[in-house]
């Protein structure tokens, strides 16, 4: 019996240690969760907190005592329009788990979002006695899904409504996605997207290079330089593409590949045409006779063009790159430097003609200086030395014909004038033999001396011409109204003329050079 007693005491108190030791092992794994965790009595009115552990004090800052009797909702403060609390009515209504995410308020004021979930505890009837709520403090998670939730609106509307079209494909070249300018620019429609390939859309001889740029980017994450591509459009057309490629990563290994492309088929039209047209003008160029000089506006020669280097004043390696002042002479380096600033400023073409002694020889040129934008000048030079040699002998001939027509006038004049006084003195020869009257006879002598008189001075202006045509004498400056006015006032003294002699002379002609003697008696003969 007392072995039975003492047994059944041993029993009792080991069971109560065992209790006691499972109670305080419950407590301490409870304190040392990292959830928050609250028990709540469901028997009583409002559901009073009959329990929290430190990791609740520690993430709302309230003490055990703060919170002990009262209901959990002061946690929410004023913030009571949240469609979870509506969730958790339901649940506690239904009396079953439930799991929302509740914006809570710590003691000082501050808001943390509290992934909550609750449990009812039963009794062994089944009937809920407690609720038990194990508490997350999920604040960083849903500053960062926040955060990362702008981000993808952001990429969204970027995305959407880039000016270069913006497309997915995956690492073969599939793709996956584009915006409304990639549409466009293919010619397809959304839902023909996922048709869409690399190799569909690029022409043959591009494909290799844009399947080396695909492993380049799968290796290293993005390509080294914009890449320029031919596509042939889902409408036919062929457009040239500017792509530019990096890789998207998912759980840490590559994922799709994002392209950025814009349309430049214009951009290379004008560039082939910008070629073209500079092949031409270098073809231009280098097939002119003339000179070509590009010139700074500080002076300094920056290229040039010589069909031959013996127009040139000096060599290349002595001019380019080097000041006209540092070149040519102090005097046409001025005149040169004068007239580029001038076709600088007013934007317009100066002709210049000069002489300069270049390789060949003493040769003359004409300079068209134009503009070529604000601080450069285009000098088109040619080598006017013949033609200029060749207008000298056209105006020597024409000068030689017009003297021979003059003197061959002249002649027929002269002849003109010698017949009529030597009619005249043979006539009055013979009437003097007849005439017996002594009065008669003097005027018919007098009349064959005036006729002497006048063939001497023609045998004299027939002189002079012959002097003019052979020996050339140099001529002289001749002040036309002072030559002028001289002669017609010593005329006015001869008896035959006198006032019957009137004459107006300007006073602005020019000064001209001639043989002063031979024009004043050329003159003379005329007003006689």
């Amino acid at each position: 019996m007392s072995l039975r007693r003492g047994g059944f005491w041993n029993s009792s108190m080991t069971d109560h240690r065992q209790f006691a030791q499972e109670h305080w092992l419950s407590a301490q794994m409870l304190e040392a969760l990292s959830s928050g965790i609250v028990l709540v009595d469901a028997l009583l009115p409002d559901m009073p907190i009959i329990y929290v552990n430190t990791t609740f004090e520690k993430m709302t800052g309230y003490s055990r005592d703060e919170v002990h009797g009262r209901n959990c909702r002061f946690l929410q403060r004023e913030d009571r329009q949240q469609p979870a609390l509506e969730t958790l009515r339901q649940a506690l209504h239904e009396q079953k788990d439930a799991s929302v995410t509740l914006r809570n308020y710590r003691k000082d004021g501050s808001l943390f979002h509290n992934e909550l979930r609750i449990s009812p505890i039963r009794d062994h009837q089944g009937g809920v006695t407690h609720y038990v709520g194990i508490l997350h403090d999920i604040t960083e998670r849903v500053r960062t899904e926040e955060i990362l939730e702008d981000y993808v609106l952001r990429y969204q509307a970027l995305f959407g409504s880039a000016f270069n079209a913006v497309y997915l494909h995956d690492l073969q070249g599939n793709f996956v996605d584009a915006n409304d300018t990639a549409l466009t620019m293919f010619g397809c429609e959304r839902s023909e997207i996922r048709s869409l390939t690399i190799a569909s859309l690029l022409e043959p001889d591009d494909l290799p290079h844009a399947q080396a740029n695909l492993r380049k980017i799968v290796e290293t994450g993005a390509q080294d330089s914009p890449a320029i591509y031919k596509v042939r459009t889902r409408r036919g057309e062929l457009i040239y593409v500017e792509a530019t490629a990096s890789l998207i990563y998912r759980h840490g290994k590559p994922w799709l590949i994002q392209g950025i492309a814009r349309d430049i088929t214009r951009q290379q039209q004008l560039e082939a045409s910008l070629r073209e047209n500079e092949r031409r003008l270098r073809a231009t160029i280098e097939s002119s006779p003339d000179l070509i000089f590009r010139v700074h506006r500080d002076g300094t020669h920056l290229d040039y063009h010589a069909p031959s280097d013996d127009l040139l004043a000096v060599s290349p390696e002595e001019f380019l790159g080097k000041k006209i002042t540092d070149v040519l002479a102090p005097e046409m380096a001025n005149t040169l430097m004068r007239l580029y600033q001038e076709v600088l400023d007013n934007q317009r073409m100066v002709v210049y003609e000069y002489e300069l002694a270049v390789i060949s020889g003493l040769r003359q040129f004409e300079a068209r200086i134009v503009p070529s934008g604000e601080d450069e000048t285009v000098t088109f030079v040619r080598d006017v030395t013949a033609l200029r040699q060749a207008e000298k002998q056209a105006i020597e001939l024409a000068l030689e014909q017009e003297r021979m027509r003059l003197l061959t006038e002249f002649i027929r004049t002269a002849s003109h004038e010698f017949l009529t006084p030597l009619a005249i003195i043979n006539s009055s020869a013979d009437l003097i033999l007849r005439i017996e009257d002594p009065d008669h006879r003097r005027e018919k002598v007098s009349q064959i001396t005036q006729q002497v008189s006048h063939v001497s001075k023609l045998v004299e202006m027939l002189l002079t011409v012959v002097t003019l045509e052979t020996l050339r004498p140099d001529k002289n400056p001749i002040d036309l109204p002072d030559l002028v006015g001289g002669l017609c006032i010593e005329m006015r003294t001869l008896a035959e003329v006198g006032d019957r002699l009137r004459s107006t002379i300007a006073l602005d002609l020019p000064v001209v050079n001639g043989y002063p003697a031979h024009l004043r008696m050329a003159i003379r003969n005329l007003i006689e």
